[in-house]
Formats: C-alpha cells, sequence, structure tokens
C-alpha cells in the first residue's frame, strides 16, 4: 500500500512539478542516465521501499557528486571563455588587442 502511494507521488512530481522547476536532475544531465525521481521509482517499485531507501540514499549522492562535476565544467568553461577575450602583449593586459596596440607603454 504504502510503495504504491509513494510511486504516485513520484510520478505526480515528475509529471507536474519537475518539468516547472527550471532545471533537471544533475545526474541525469551529467550522465545521460535516468533522473533520481526515475531511479527511486523504479527501485522502489522493483524492492518495496524499506529495501529501496539505501539505494535511493546512494542514488542522491552520485547526484550531488554530478551537480558539483557540472558546477566545476561551468567555471572552468567561464574562466576560459574569459581569458580567450583578453589579449596580453608586452606583460600589458587588455579586453582588446587594438587598444594595446595604439598604447606604447601601459605603465
Amino acid at each position: 500500500m504504502i510503495n504504491k502511494l509513494l510511486v504516485q507521488m513520484i510520478i505526480f512530481y515528475q509529471k507536474y512539478i519537475s518539468p516547472h522547476k527550471g532545471y533537471c536532475c544533475a545526474y541525469r544531465a551529467y550522465s545521460g542516465k535516468n533522473s533520481c525521481s526515475e531511479f527511486a521509482k523504479v527501485t522502489i517499485q522493483e524492492n518495496g521501499f524499506i529495501k529501496a531507501i539505501l539505494s535511493i540514499k546512494k542514488q542522491f549522492l552520485k547526484c550531488k557528486i554530478a551537480f558539483k562535476e557540472i558546477e566545476k565544467e561551468k567555471k572552468q568553461k567561464d574562466m576560459k571563455d574569459n581569458t580567450a577575450n583578453f589579449c596580453v602583449i608586452d606583460g600589458c593586459t587588455s579586453a582588446s588587442c587594438e587598444v594595446l596596440t595604439s598604447i606604447k607603454s601601459c605603465t
């Protein structure tokens, strides 16, 4: 009884709440595999809630790690994009090489 109720609650979440959050499961986004809610739903259906608790907890930990990896990659990309827009000539840095070539000395 409780298992069916929990599965129905997950289905409700997937159908009516999740699509309107503005973001998706980090684990799904990072790995391309099922979302955490889908994992929980299937695990509860196959094993029952009590047996599924540990597996679901591990899945949420994987999602947390995936989120951190996505954020790390995003920061690295942002840093790369920002440094690609700068020009360094004779130790001087500018957002544009045209500006630096027109200036004889930065000091």
